[in-house]
């Protein structure tokens, strides 16, 4: 599945010594859609914390968790339906997290997610291994990307991961091959 982030905000990051001379925490900001600002940080413990400027009257609010545990350091994009995602690595697994806004402008997010692993998938192929396989990136309108052929011997895996800046809805891989029934992955 082919996956088009737009980058319309980018993340800035400040960080500053505390009075005492204790480093004072590193903080993310992010614009909404509406163009109000949250700020991000992470606690000592790793989660993530987030406060925003109120639309009604301009005040912060307090802080308040996000969950998570993370490693130092947090990208924070807008996406193209203008819902903020927030990516860092979580500390236990050291792969890949991603929390968003369910809907534009929102106090409401979703879970922790692995990005990655929602877009993985296992395919068997015959024991007697996989010829002339080929792999295709396709939309409802037809091809958007084929690669050379490759074939697997038995017991072989092989990991694709496959990218697009096309940004496009349902994308679908395509498998096909000598003596492998074609397949689709949504």
């Amino acid at each position: 599945m082919a996956e088009a982030l737009i980058f319309l905000t980018c993340f800035m990051a400040a960080s500053a010594n505390a009075a005492d001379g204790s480093a004072a925490p590193t903080v993310f900001v992010g614009k909404q859609a509406d163009g109000q600002l949250e700020v991000f940080k992470l606690g000592p413990e790793g989660g993530l914390y987030h406060r925003w400027r109120k639309s009604s009257d301009g005040a912060w609010s307090s802080w308040s968790s996000l969950g998570g545990s993370l490693v130092p350091g947090v990208a924070i994009i807008t996406n193209a339906e203008g819902q903020m995602e927030v990516f860092a690595v979580d500390r236990a697994s050291h792969a890949l997290a991603c929390i968003r806004q369910l809907t534009t402008n929102s106090l409401n997010w979703s879970s922790w997610t692995n990005p990655a692993a929602a877009n993985a998938c296992t395919l068997d192929f015959p024991a007697s291994g996989a010829h002339f396989v080929k792999l295709e990136l396709r939309d409802p309108h037809g091809k958007l990307l084929s690669d050379n052929y490759f074939s697997l011997l038995p017991g072989e895996t092989r990991e694709f991961r496959i990218e697009s800046s096309i940004a496009t809805e349902h994308p679908e891989v395509g498998l096909s091959g000598w003596n492998i029934e074609p397949a689709t992955v949504p």
